[in-house]
């Protein structure tokens, strides 16, 4: 086990090593841990190379000092390898060591590329098919791209050039509020939750700490002005749509389409397998339906992975939870269970 502070350097030689992955950077575990969290990567080495793993190490709120958990950073926690993918072995080995070490539990975000199928290999570990994500496709020439996406969003980008809208792409973020304006707006929009509300030293510390590991881009209108922007994290084989917005005012000229299709050309100028766009909020929404616009082919399974450590303590917990709120039992799909939101 690497800690992020204490073993930098050791973390950061596998994370070069499997493939430069922003979401196994300790960086960016270490951005999104909560207050008493610990942000490690476990290393398991096998016959063919290692598995890199990273986990956020949580204190259960409300439990008995000294209780916690893990989860996955925020994204596609991986595991990412150098050498030959063993992902049954990582899951199989993980399982003992959650139950040598006492956490209660721990929920992975797998990677795209991770082939576990769905169903449970233990009494206590489980593997979910949680939603769909698009993945557009890199390995073409820009004409076999552009074929590739459905007839709106050809027509978009012409519409959004026509208007005379160009496309920035920066190494740094560098102009900050422009892209809070863009970025702020879009989430009162969308009404999405405080989580998704990231004040200006979230984003300061991603541009220093993530440095190399990330583009910007922009879509300026005919006064220069920034209408729609995307923060687009990179490794080695991979762009992935991370953080962004488009100005609503912008929506009749659709900045977004170009943005994207700018995206794609810079992933496949620089040689990238794929650019994932994520899902929706549900299955099938018109986000999700927006985003397979560009690759209808490219519709991939992401899925999740679920541990209990301490079967009699996570009883324990869960019941605890229900008592506080009865309620929050009807959400049935959420794990743990014990940190349901409490309803309102």
């Amino acid at each position: 086990m690497l800690d992020a502070v204490a073993d930098r350097l050791q973390w950061m030689d596998r994370w070069r090593a499997c493939g430069r992955e922003p979401f196994a950077h300790p960086a960016y575990c270490q951005l999104f841990a909560g207050d008493g969290d610990n942000a490690v990567a476990l290393v398991l080495e096998h016959a063919d190379g290692f598995a890199l793993l990273p986990l956020m190490i949580r204190p259960i709120p409300g439990a008995q000092v000294g209780t916690n958990d893990a989860i996955s950073p925020y994204g596609y926690g991986g595991p990412f390898f150098s050498g030959a993918p063993a992902p049954e072995l990582v899951l199989a080995e993980l399982e003992g060591w959650i139950g040598r070490t006492g956490l209660c539990s721990a929920f992975l975000r797998l990677s795209l590329d991770v082939e576990l199928t769905a169903g449970p290999r233990t009494l206590t570990t489980e593997v979910a098919d949680t939603s769909d994500n698009v993945v557009v496709d890199l390995r073409r020439t820009p004409d076999e791209i552009w074929a590739q996406y459905e007839h709106k969003v050809r027509k978009n980008v012409k519409k959004a050039l026509r208007a005379g809208c160009t496309v920035r792409r920066e190494d740094q973020l560098k102009d900050i509020e422009s892209f809070l304006n863009v970025y702020r707006s879009t989430m009162v929009r969308r009404g999405a939750t405080a989580w998704y509300q990231f004040d200006r030293a979230f984003f300061e510390k991603l541009s220093h700490k993530l440095a190399g590991s990330y583009s910007v881009f922009s879509v300026l209108n005919e006064q220069g002005e920034a209408i729609s922007v995307e923060l687009v994290l990179e490794s080695d084989n991979y762009l992935y749509s991370f953080l962004g917005g488009t100005l609503a005012q912008a929506f009749p000229i659709s900045p977004n389409d170009l943005l994207k299709h700018e995206v794609v050309l810079h992933g496949q100028r620089t040689g990238r397998r794929g650019f994932v766009l994520g899902g929706g909020y549900k299955r099938g929404d018109g986000i999700f339906r927006y985003k397979r616009s560009f690759d209808p082919r490219g519709v991939r399974t992401y899925r999740t992975a679920r541990i209990i450590g301490d079967p009699a303590r996570y009883t324990e917990l869960v019941d605890e939870h229900a008592l506080r709120d009865p309620r929050s039992s009807a959400v049935s799909d959420y794990f743990p269970a014990y940190r349901t939101p409490l309803s309102e």
